[in-house]
């Protein structure tokens, strides 16, 4: 597993869930809405975008 210290900073993820199932993350400023029927459907949602940039990557990247 690869350290929190280790990871770098880019790209740039945010990661903003709401109540009510919808959410949103941004990669490098670019918005990709996020709506579900429940936060935890958002959750996941949020976590299968942000696997799949790092699968892209083909390394670890940081989300806030």
């Amino acid at each position: 597993m690869t350290s929190a210290e280790t990871v770098p900073t880019w790209p740039k993820i945010d990661a903003l869930t709401r109540p009510d199932g919808s959410g949103e993350v941004t990669i490098n400023g670019t918005s990709h809405p996020i709506e579900t029927n429940s936060i935890e459907d958002a959750r996941s949602a949020i976590l299968a975008r942000v696997t799949e940039t790092a699968a892209k990557m083909q390394r670890a990247v940081r989300v806030t």
